[in-house]
């Protein structure tokens, strides 16, 4: 549990930013002396720069930050809106860059206002499919993404939904100077780092749905297509476990992600009866952390179809092939190359 002080400054427009809540209101209208605040969810902790009793009395007329607030009590968000040229559809989801340098605060604002949030970086091989998405501009070193970490060591996005995987570069996030809560992805790498929230950066908008006429595309597939379900699969051409991702990514899909046995069951029953295939790549390696697989949403492994052994880290094997004889899986070295499995996932809601 953690505590905050309100103060008489407190802005009607903070009260807006928690939906008009009678609370935020209250505290707006209190005596000037400062009155604790009791936080019941460290996630709606207002994302301030800690102060010392002096600089807090010198800077009481300053207007406060933003609050990081989880969506269910957001304002409802206009319909989406981007310059063509800043806009990048990518997924099931659509992005806009924004180049007017803000603090995460306002950047965050400011994707309101146009009908998004900051961007959620859902998967491991997202920001590698936004880097090559994005020709332009080239020049941009680091921007703002939906990242913040209201309570010290717990990271949530700006939507409220948690983070469920994580990307921090080699160090991070290190807190330097004790005031590094909100998150940077850094175009070099595709990696994140944690940064001081009142910096000025550039930042990326997502919209929670693919907006109204938006140019999403199907999945290209150069090799043999196959639909189970609503689901569309395309079975690729040899490459390592690497190149078969980022090529299902530059086709509008990524490497299938067989969650339930029963889909891992359908997949082995279609494809037996369509096609003669070879064992194939599937969107599930443990290359971050050995032992631990998880899909490339960075979603766990829940339910697991491995061969009997299996997986059994022969030979420092990190990535897993779906099995074409039995439709059970096994771990292989990313390098072997191997034919892939891609499928066009559904649009991605922000939840």
């Amino acid at each position: 549990m953690e505590f905050m002080r309100a103060r008489a400054s407190f802005s009607f427009r903070a009260g807006v930013a928690l939906g008009g809540s009678a609370l935020v209101v209250a505290i707006a209208f209190m005596a000037c002396r400062p009155a604790p605040v009791v936080v019941t969810n460290a996630d709606e902790a207002l994302l301030v720069r800690p102060q010392n009793s002096a600089s807090a009395t010198s800077s009481a007329s300053a207007k406060p930050p933003p609050l990081l607030v989880p969506e269910q009590t957001a304002r409802e968000l206009p319909p989406f809106s981007c310059p063509p040229d800043r806009t990048v559809e990518l997924l099931g989801s659509t992005f806009c860059i924004v180049l007017e340098p803000r603090n995460w605060h306002d950047a965050e604002a400011h994707c309101q206002d146009i009908g998004a949030h900051l961007a959620l970086m859902k998967n491991s091989s997202l920001p590698n499919a936004l880097r090559q998405a994005m020709v332009s501009p080239t020049e941009v070193e680091r921007f703002w993404i939906g990242l913040a970490e209201p309570r010290e060591g717990r990271w949530i996005w700006s939507n409220g939904a948690p983070m469920k995987f994580a990307a921090f570069r080699k160090g991070e996030p290190n807190n330097a100077g004790r005031g590094e809560d909100c998150g940077e992805w850094v175009v070099e790498d595709g990696g994140w780092n944690d940064g001081d929230c009142f910096r000025p950066l550039h930042f990326l908008c997502e919209a929670p749905t693919s907006p109204p006429g938006s140019r999403a595309k199907p999945m290209a597939c150069p090799g043999k297509r196959f639909t189970i379900g609503k689901t569309d699969y395309c079975l690729q051409g040899p490459a390592t476990w690497e190149v078969a991702q980022k090529t299902c990514f530059r086709d509008g899909g990524e490497l299938a992600m067989i969650d339930t046995e029963a889909e891992n069951a359908s997949l082995f029953e279609h494809l037996g009866a369509k096609f003669v295939v070879a064992n194939v790549w599937i969107g599930l390696s443990d290359e971050a952390d050995e032992g631990q697989f998880r899909w490339i949403s960075g979603d766990p492994l829940e339910s697991s179809a491995w061969r009997t052994g299996e997986p059994n880290n022969v030979g420092n094997e990190d990535c897993v092939e779906w099995v074409a004889s039995d439709g059970r899986w096994n771990d292989l070295p990313c390098s072997i190359s191997r034919p892939s499995l891609c499928e066009k996932p559904a649009p991605v809601v922000a939840q």
